[in-house]
């Protein structure tokens, strides 16, 4: 649970931090190729938006799954058959029902064209 509280935190600070909002451009082919995160500063004026496709390696999913949360947030629309077992037994149950709606969500799934910064 510590580890969750401190990611969670870690969450909240990233949130207080400024997003660039104008004078946007592309990096060369030789600034790509050169291009390495270590080298970024934290305080740095240059903030750097990414688009990749993303592999959750699947040795990780139970250790990010019980202990962390799960990294790269994700938008989806959640359908019935995306809930769990247990939440359909207590929709019946208690005779709730499922509405559609999008969700930020921390899944075990591999991302593609994901966008971080």
């Amino acid at each position: 649970m510590q580890n969750a509280l401190n990611l969670h935190f870690v969450y909240i600070k990233c949130q207080m931090y400024r997003l660039p909002v104008c004078r946007f451009q592309w990096l060369s082919e030789c600034e790509l190729d050169n291009y390495n995160n270590a080298n970024v500063l934290i305080d740095s004026t240059i903030c750097y938006f990414m688009e990749c496709d993303l592999r959750y390696q699947e040795h990780l999913h139970d250790a990010h799954n019980a202990v962390v949360y799960p990294l790269m947030l994700e938008h989806l629309c959640i359908d019935a058959d995306m809930l769990s077992d247990m939440l359909h037994f207590m929709m019946g149950k208690t005779g709730a029902v499922h509405l559609l709606g999008m969700k930020l969500i921390l899944n075990l799934h591999d991302k593609m064209r994901y966008m971080t910064h």
